[in-house]
């Protein structure tokens, strides 16, 4: 009998110091001594942020235009058709040379042969193609510029593009406002919830390629020279913020 009851006297001893252990961080988180509060960071659920996208969109005057050409030669003969094409692409190059475009601005894009056949699958002849991209720095030169190769025997005239040499202060123009259009709806969400917007926890930023209006090139239909309006172009920025709200 006394030995059964300092066995039940043990267990109880036992089980009481399991619950002081178990309850001691709730007692101490109660009475405020040594529990500390949660930090705002990293990884931190108690941490509230707003997310969102700005946009900033700048005007840009182009500076210089690209043009791609092409010299189409065909014949019964390979040979023929590709020494036809090697000349007239050669007249086209020194041409576009003499008008101005330096060789670091001349780029060959493509060459092919195409052999060609009738309806029963026989071997008519070939077509040949050369094609040469043209970088022209000075504006008022782009519309010389393809009535000259197209004179020297380039017959194919595939499209126009515009851009800028410098667009450094144009994107950063662009990031500004698009930075500012960012803050200002994040200021607004702050407001509608009832909070203070806090410091910048994250940044991305897409940059779009320059969008120029511009009409396509054309050779031209008789000795009137080629008319050619740059137009104005548009850059912009996107980038997405994250605030801390307070």
């Amino acid at each position: 009998m006394a030995r059964k009851a300092l066995v039940m006297i043990a267990l109880a001893g036992a089980l009481a110091l399991t619950l002081a252990l178990a309850l001691r961080p709730v007692a101490q988180g109660a009475g405020g001594g040594e529990a500390a509060a949660a930090t705002p960071g990293t990884g931190d659920p108690t941490l509230r942020t707003v997310s969102v996208a700005g946009e900033g969109r700048v005007t840009i005057t182009p500076d210089l235009a690209t043009l791609t050409f092409g010299v189409e030669s065909g014949g019964t003969d390979l040979a023929a058709a590709q020494a036809d094409n090697a000349a007239r692409t050669q007249a086209v190059l020194d041409r576009l040379k003499s008008l101005g475009i330096a060789a670091n601005d001349l780029q060959t894009t493509g060459y092919n042969i195409q052999p060609q056949y009738d309806r029963d699958q026989k071997l008519t002849g070939y077509r040949v193609v050369n094609a040469v991209r043209a970088t022209v720095r000075d504006l008022k030169n782009v519309g010389p510029t393809i009535d000259g190769a197209v004179n020297a025997g380039a017959n194919r005239v595939s499209g126009i593009s515009f851009d800028a040499a410098n667009k450094d202060d144009a994107t950063r123009r662009a990031r500004e406002a698009a930075v500012a259009n960012a803050r200002q709806k994040a200021e607004q969400y702050a407001q509608l919830t009832g909070t203070t917007l806090g410091g910048v926890t994250q940044v991305s930023e897409t940059v779009g390629a320059p969008e120029y209006r511009a009409a396509p090139a054309a050779a031209p239909a008789a000795a009137q020279a080629t008319p050619i309006e740059p137009g104005q172009g548009s850059l912009a920025i996107m980038v997405q913020i994250s605030y801390e709200l307070k």
